[in-house]
């Protein structure tokens, strides 16, 4: 049987909403060199967004240094992650306290998205259902977005984030087969 490999440049779940796309495409009828061609594209045109709910665990991986761990619980910070083209964690923004990180992603999650019609959303967490189920429904109420991927993140992200970390991954499919 013929095989394909697919850089996600992602894990966890842009993975999944990459795998949900490609099912899609297979069913349609759509030849393997096909569904891996779109489905590069659909990755060359999405992303993901997380944040922790504190810096300790940043800190002990060495993520982060003493002082910006200090300084971030301090004032309450943020940080905003995502990743890079080659797959690098990167900051993107920050934003005070966990209400206003949640309203900076979904401003951020606008201008990624501006112009776009067909996209789908996931959200991950590790040990915080109740706001990833927040997510979801303010992704479903801002987006009229039907479905919103929703799990627990594997505990190898948990054990460098620590609990209340939680992920928002937008997969933008305008443009390609069935759009």
């Amino acid at each position: 049987m013929p095989s394909v490999a697919v850089d996600s440049r992602s894990g966890s779940l842009g993975v999944g909403l990459l795998v949900i796309r490609a099912i899609e495409l297979l069913e349609q009828g759509l030849a393997l060199s096909e569904v891996a061609e779109e489905l590069r594209r659909v990755r060359d045109q999405s992303n993901v967004f997380f944040t922790v709910d504190t810096m300790e665990h940043l800190l002990r991986s060495g993520r982060i240094g003493r002082t910006k761990a200090w300084l971030g619980g301090m004032l309450n910070l943020k940080p905003i992650l995502s990743l890079t083209d080659d797959g690098r964690v990167v900051p993107v923004g920050r934003a005070r306290g966990r209400a206003a990180v949640l309203d900076r992603v979904l401003e951020m999650v606008d201008e990624r998205i501006a112009g776009a019609r067909r996209y789908r959303f996931g959200v991950v967490h590790f040990g915080a259902p109740d706001t990833a189920a927040e997510i979801a429904r303010r992704l479903r109420s801002r987006y009229a977005a039907r479905d919103v991927l929703v799990g627990p993140a594997a505990a190898a992200l948990g054990v460098h984030t620590g609990p209340g970390t939680w992920a928002l991954a937008y997969q933008i499919e305008d443009g390609g087969p069935s759009s």
